[in-house]
């Protein structure tokens, strides 16, 4: 129960005055506009719904002053308002009735027509019943949206008076969070941009260290380009030394095969002298022994033969007894035989000569190979000697280096500062990542407050409404229960009693006259904040998104940036 565009109640206040003339912007129906009938049809039942309204208020204020007619005596000013207010009620009543008159004419003749000729251009039967079931269907529609528009100006007005405290409540919690988030803002920045000079300072640090790690590891490359050249020449010193003992044994196994071949021609002579020894001189010196056995045996038979008869016979004798021509010829074929076995022993003895000369050959050319043996052996073994010192002098050079390396104070002040620096690094990222991990759980937090508040929110959006609802229905209720009394209460005290009662309880100005034009103020302000609360919520919620997307992103780019400079200082 509610007052719609400024209307009172049935039977009480002072009704609207209106025209039978215009409503809501329509021309005044006329006797050739068929048209106009409905138009005049709605006049004519506004206008006998008003009579009757003031009718009804006629009646009630007659009645009023009839029953505070005893008082009047005692209470002039009270007869005065009385008389005044009976008196505008007979001259609403007055003007209603001369409305619903007027209206009623005009229905009539709108319905008649002025002559027989004024339906010449009117619409068939069927056309106008139709026009009329378009005119109900549209009346009936137009009931609905009245209801619906009541519905919904008294949900808005209900609202808007029982959601101010809320509302205000609503924004100052959302200013709180707003002024919240910005401290996580703030706070979230500055461990971002200490974070971002933490890691320029390392990335300026980690420059300076490069630098002089540069300038020592040239130092200690040209050392030890130094020491490959050294290394290299070494290298060719064995490859020449290696080289020359290779052709120092290949000639000595050249000689040792001349020698060899040398040797074997030696034996493969031998073997043949000795054959021819066994084969040929042997047999001729047993024949040439065996003739000489054979001549001294017969020469000693002669001589014997010669003695015993040179001294037996006479010397006549001796003379017939002279050595034969046969004596002669076999003396000298013994003294052949005695030159040819000193020749043959000549010959023998050359041999024996030729074979220990052969012999001594040989034994002095294998002492010489054996001295030659001894000498590249001991040559070789030499050579070794120097290559494992050389191999030695160059595994000790490495190991000079690198302990002189590990000596240096500089290198173990790099290497400590390298650890440092790894160790620093790595607190480094352990900090970022438990930073990331706090921010990700304070977001996922503020996330979870938000849903909680924005749930919390609605329920007790809810609870107003339902508030509100129980609020309208107490006020049903009082006005109910003001009725009766309505009947023992002038005008100016029941506008007086509505005043106080609807500025206690919607904050209503002191006048009812303007509280359509208010409540509308107030409908709008309560649509645009609503309006305007849900794209704000929106946007905060989309601005915090981002800030926990752009500081994501951040702590992912200096994650990386440190898993990568980690990897170069690696």
């Amino acid at each position: 129960m509610s007052l719609q565009n400024g209307a009172e109640l049935a039977g009480y206040g002072t009704p609207q005055s209106r025209s039978p003339s215009t409503r809501n912007g329509y021309d005044v129906p006329t006797l050739n506009n068929v048209e106009a009938i409905p138009k005049a049809l709605e006049s004519f039942v506004l206008a006998i719904s008003n009579r009757n309204q003031t009718s009804q208020h006629l009646s009630n204020v007659q009645g009023d002053f009839e029953s505070m007619a005893p008082k009047h005596t005692d209470f002039p000013a009270l007869r005065l308002q009385s008389t005044h207010r009976l008196t505008q009620a007979r001259s609403d009543n007055e003007a209603a009735e001369a409305q619903a008159a007027t209206a009623t004419k005009l229905l009539l003749d709108a319905l008649q027509g002025q002559s027989s000729t004024s339906h010449q251009n009117c619409v068939p039967r069927t056309e106008l019943d139709s026009l009329k079931e378009q005119l109900q269907e549209m009346k009936s529609e137009n009931r609905e949206m009245k209801r619906r528009l009541g519905v919904v100006d008294r949900r808005l007005e209900d609202e808007a008076n029982s959601a101010q405290r809320p509302e205000q409540y609503a924004l100052n919690r959302m200013t709180d969070r707003m002024a919240k988030i910005e401290e996580v803002n703030r706070a979230t920045s500055s461990t971002i941009s200490s974070a971002v000079q933490n890691h320029k300072a390392l990335q300026d640090q980690t420059v300076k260290d490069r630098l002089s790690f540069r300038t020592r590891c040239s130092a200690l490359e040209d050392y030890m380009e130094k020491n490959k050249a050294k290394h290299k020449e070494n290298a060719q010193a064995i490859s020449s030394i290696q080289t020359t003992l290779d052709d120092h044994i290949g000639k000595s196994d050249e000689e040792h095969k001349e020698h060899t071949s040398k040797i074997e021609l030696f034996k493969a002579d031998v073997n043949t002298l000795q054959r021819t020894l066994d084969l040929d001189v042997l047999p001729r010196l047993e024949e040439n022994e065996d003739a000489a056995a054979t001549a001294h045996k017969a020469l000693k038979s002669l001589e014997l033969q010669h003695k015993s008869l040179a001294n037996r016979q006479s010397p006549a004798v001796a003379a017939v007894v002279a050595p034969t021509p046969a004596f002669h010829e076999l003396v000298s074929r013994l003294d052949s035989n005695e030159s040819r076995l000193g020749l043959v022993e000549a010959e023998l003895d050359n041999h024996d000569s030729r074979l220990d000369e052969i012999e001594r050959a040989a034994e002095r050319i294998t002492d010489e190979n054996e001295f030659k043996d001894e000498m590249m052996s001991g040559q070789i073994s030499e050579l070794n000697t120097k290559l494992d010192e050389m191999q030695r002098n160059s595994g000790n050079d490495v190991r000079d280096i690198r302990k002189e390396l590990e000596d240096l104070d500089a290198w173990k002040d790099l290497q400590t500062h390298i650890q440092n620096l790894r160790s620093t690094l790595n607190d480094h990222e352990r900090s970022t990542k438990t930073m990331i991990e706090e921010l990700g759980r304070s977001m996922r937090l503020y996330v979870e407050e938000m849903r909680s508040s924005a749930k919390t929110e609605m329920e007790e959006l809810k609870s107003s409404s339902t508030y509100t609802s129980q609020l309208l229905e107490n006020h049903v209720d009082l006005l109910q229960r003001h009725e009766g009394r309505l009947n023992s209460v002038t005008t100016e005290e029941l506008v007086r009693m509505m005043e106080n009662q609807w500025r206690a309880t919607f904050g209503a100005p002191d006048q009812l006259k303007g509280l359509t034009i208010r409540l509308g103020k107030l409908e709008n302000f309560t649509r645009d904040t609503f309006k305007g609360l849900d794209p704000t919520v929106k946007a905060l919620r989309t601005r915090v998104e981002g800030m926990a997307a752009s500081a994501q992103a951040r702590m992912t780019k200096i994650e990386n940036d440190i898993q990568s400079l980690v990897r170069t200082v690696g």
